[in-house]
């Protein structure tokens, strides 16, 4: 009968371990991912908008020079 209130009060402390430390841990590390990827997502669209102005700058400088001539 002890060892049943024993096996009990430790199933309750693993639960609430598991709760209390384990799913914030769970939500913190899932929060780091999600800013980790907005992160990723704002960084690929400034690198082609700067591949766009840099296409930009280029079309206008081949437009400027008329006798340009590609071989």
């Amino acid at each position: 009968m002890v060892y049943l209130v024993y096996l009990v009060f430790f199933v309750y402390l693993v639960y609430f371990v598991f709760l209390v430390c384990l799913v914030p841990v769970e939500w913190l590390v899932l929060s780091q991912i999600q800013r980790d990827e907005s992160v990723r997502v704002v960084r690929t669209r400034e690198r082609l908008k700067a591949r766009n102005v840099r296409k930009d700058r280029l079309r206008k400088f081949i437009a400027l020079q008329p006798d340009l001539e590609f071989s």
